[in-house]
């Protein structure tokens, strides 16, 4: 996707430019949403899942299945230097692009879980799973694009809700993968 939309837009570099960090943060999330839809459909079929949430402390083993699923999604980090000559950015702004990836793939991360556990065992989950992130991702994205283009408040509040996501979607996936074996 991201090697063909400069084509598609004609290649004006202005236009390139101004597009590049909104192309990187759609790139990103669509990665993570695709990268989600089967965190925890194995480990149900199976029955690991059952015994993960029984263990003394299921957050922990959680927390190492987020963690790996947020680094997984950190591999974008270097990925999105691919978009240097694509869109004409300059190097100097690569920084700032890579800072707002740091600071909100972890929270697409944490909500696209939250996602799959909710629709865990539902027919359609991947539907029903965009359904329900998307809109929920959609401060990120416009944090992580202000925080790519320069604007002094975004990286700020994306990092604000780097630490709501932290503290709070944790606890909500356990209890909503706890639902879904119910």
């Amino acid at each position: 996707m991201l090697a063909l939309l400069p084509l598609a837009l004609g290649g004006e570099l202005p236009l390139l430019r101004r597009v590049a960090p909104a192309a990187a943060w759609t790139a990103a999330l669509l990665a993570v949403l695709l990268g989600s839809l089967r965190l925890f459909q194995a480990d149900l079929a199976n029955g690991v899942l059952e015994q993960q949430l029984l263990a003394p402390a299921p957050l922990a083993v959680l927390g190492g299945r987020l963690l790996g699923h947020g680094l997984a999604c950190a591999l974008l980090l270097p990925a999105s230097g691919l978009l240097l000559p694509f869109y004409g950015l300059e190097a100097a702004r690569w920084p700032a692009l890579a800072l707002s990836l740091l600071l909100g793939l972890p929270t697409l991360a944490m909500l696209c879980a939250l996602g799959a556990a909710l629709t865990l065992g539902s027919r359609g989950g991947g539907m029903l799973l965009a359904l329900l992130v998307l809109p929920l991702a959609v401060p990120v994205l416009l944090l992580g694009i202000g925080t790519a283009q320069g604007e002094p408040a975004a990286p700020w509040l994306l990092g604000a809700l780097l630490a709501a996501a932290l503290a709070l979607l944790p606890w909500t996936t356990l209890a909503a993968l706890r639902m879904g074996l119910d």
